[in-house]
């Protein structure tokens, strides 16, 4: 999200096609990682017994926001003239979407930090040593 603001904030300095390409390889490479880091996540906290029903609905839900998040802006440049205000709300939303992402990502995913993968592993292998 941090470097589709970036991305975002950049696009008024570009002086011709060859910045500006710059700029969309940069976007394009924010929004990589971010859908890999979502399909990741989704992967993390997907329930083990029922992971494919999970899975599908969280890739529905994700996919009927990128097909309405594009109405968003229009509305939003529907209703304010001017591509100065636009902007600005999006560089907002990268800025403020990268700290809430940091702040609460962590709580639902146990491999979100290196000590909470060591504390995942530490689990597993006393759930197996009880089974075992």
């Amino acid at each position: 999200m941090v470097i589709l603001g970036l991305g975002t904030l950049a696009i008024p300095f570009t002086h011709g096609p060859v910045t500006l390409a710059i700029i969309a390889v940069v976007m394009s490479f924010g929004n990589g990682i971010g859908s890999g880091i979502m399909m990741t996540l989704g992967a993390d906290v997907a329930p083990s017994d029922d992971r494919n029903s999970f899975l599908a609905i969280f890739r529905l839900i994700s996919d009927l926001g990128g097909s309405f998040g594009p109405f968003v802006p229009s509305v939003i440049a529907a209703v304010h003239a001017g591509y100065r205000h636009r902007r600005a709300r999006g560089d907002r939303a990268g800025w403020c979407g990268g700290p809430a992402l940091a702040r609460w990502v962590p709580r639902y995913s146990s491999y979100a930090t290196p000590s909470m993968v060591r504390e995942h592993h530490r689990l597993l292998a006393e759930r197996e040593a009880a089974v075992g």
